[in-house]
């Protein structure tokens, strides 16, 4: 009787669909989030620490691969274990708690060592971003579904937007404070890299009290049951393989997001590129955070006006658009300008514009990919849904360490910004295959 009472969803223990508190804790435990890693963005500060511990472009490359892939990998396994569940809240609490802390750890280490040892601490900073959010992608997948079923489609949209303008302003103010410690005289390397961390822990601190006070509805138990196989440990793979081979529709989001994922292959390196070939000065960080800023605020409120008006798989599109033009316009600069001269001025112009093309990007995929996959799947198995496409996606995180060993390859043989030219007209082939299967995704219901 008492489970039966959970899940249903007029029983009085159970808040109602778009229920102002949950409007307020899942818009704070995302601005907050947002907020924190504007202290320390992994394109711009965390490349920039990377730069200063080691010029090995492999090892650089382990920063973005490690967000990506630490982040996206284990989804589909952590999905295994909330899978048959009618409740998932607990489960985010903990998974996320796992990680949270080794910002505060490695800001410790910065302060206490001032980093006399570069090449531990680079590895240690691939740890710890390895950790952090590898706790935060165990969460994720549940956290996903629980505001699938906490809001109806317009509300979810209003509640991403109003969470991503609120980090994306509050940014702006972070990006400034970002410039300021990185240029303080009082704050030598590393400690000023050390407050930054210091801050974004602050406010990840405040995302998780946020997190803790979400009112989650249960899955309905009806749904619960719709795939007994599914709920079988045994079974859960062999059921996730199975509609993987079926639906090509998720067949079609899965390649589109993997392909255009490449662009990070030349992200990872669009600050290395700006400072060391270019020789734009340190504080070119901090407006490129700037530009990441600006980006999101804007890659908020648009996206959320698209999906509104369009839904997800136009979402899907804009993006795809974004990174093809960003990568392009990284692969011209990388051709045209020269250390020194107009040319390279410009180039610092258009790397702003790009790092607004990526902090819109940035923003997309709640309401693009993850609701497209919500949509097309049903019931329990919309967890497996993203849990699958994230699983997969996460593979595209491979491609920066690939970019980084090409690049000291071809430095090594005194190709030069070549070098770079080469990675940026790779990753424009690939991420251009990825938006033409764009364009062909089919339409879906709104749910």
């Amino acid at each position: 009787m008492m489970q039966s009472s959970i899940s249903d969803p007029k029983s009085p223990l159970i808040p109602p669909v778009d229920s102002l508190r949950n409007q307020i804790a899942f818009a704070a435990d995302g601005a907050f989030f947002g907020i924190g890693m504007f202290f320390i963005p992994m394109a711009t500060v965390m490349i920039a620490l990377a730069s200063q511990l080691t010029t090995d472009k492999a090892i650089i490359g382990l920063i973005p691969l490690a967000w990506q892939v630490a982040f996206l990998l284990p989804q589909l396994i952590s999905v295994k274990f909330i899978h048959g569940k009618t409740r998932m809240h607990r489960n985010s609490l903990i998974s996320a708690l796992m990680g949270r802390p080794t910002l505060l750890l490695f800001a410790a280490w910065l302060f206490f060592t001032k980093a006399e040892n570069p090449t531990l601490t680079v590895w240690l900073l691939v740890l710890t971003v390895t950790f952090f959010i590898m706790g935060d992608g165990f969460s994720m997948s549940g956290w996903f579904d629980m505001m699938h079923r906490a809001f109806s489609s317009r509300v979810k949209s209003r509640v991403v937007t109003m969470s991503g303008l609120v980090s994306s302003f509050v940014g702006i103010g972070a990006s400034v404070v970002v410039g300021a410690i990185l240029g303080a005289p009082s704050l030598p390397f590393p400690d000023n890299y050390a407050v930054l961390f210091v801050l974004a822990f602050v406010s990840i601190v405040c995302s998780y009290i946020a997190l803790a006070s979400i009112q989650e509805r249960p899955v309905i138990t009806d749904t619960t049951t719709a795939s007994p196989s599914a709920t079988n440990s045994v079974n859960f793979f062999a059921h996730v393989w199975g509609f993987v081979k079926e639906d090509r529709r998720l067949q079609a989001i899965m390649w589109v997001r993997s392909l255009t994922m490449v662009e990070g292959m030349a992200s990872a390196f669009y600050v290395v590129f700006a400072r060391e070939q270019l020789k734009l000065p340190e504080a070119s960080i901090g407006v490129f955070s700037t530009g990441l800023v600006l980006g999101g605020i804007l890659g908020t409120a648009g996206f959320g006006w698209v999906f509104n008006h369009w839904g997800a798989r136009s979402v899907i599109r804009v993006t795809c658009w974004l990174r093809l033009l960003a990568v392009l316009l990284a692969l011209l600069v990388s051709i045209f300008a020269l250390p020194g001269t107009f040319w390279a001025w410009l180039a610092y112009s258009i790397f702003f514009v790009i790092m607004i093309f990526n902090g819109a990007i940035n923003r997309s995929n709640m309401l693009g990919f993850m609701s497209y996959a919500q949509n097309i799947a049903k019931g329990l198995d919309r967890t497996a849904y993203i849990g699958a496409l994230n699983t997969v996606a996460g593979l595209g995180g491979l491609m920066p360490v690939f970019g980084g060993l090409l690049i000291d390859a071809l430095l090594a043989r005194g190709f030069g910004v070549s070098a770079y030219t080469t990675i940026f007209a790779l990753s424009a082939f690939i991420v251009a295959i990825g938006w033409w299967i764009g364009t062909r995704l089919v339409q879906v219901e709104q749910l």
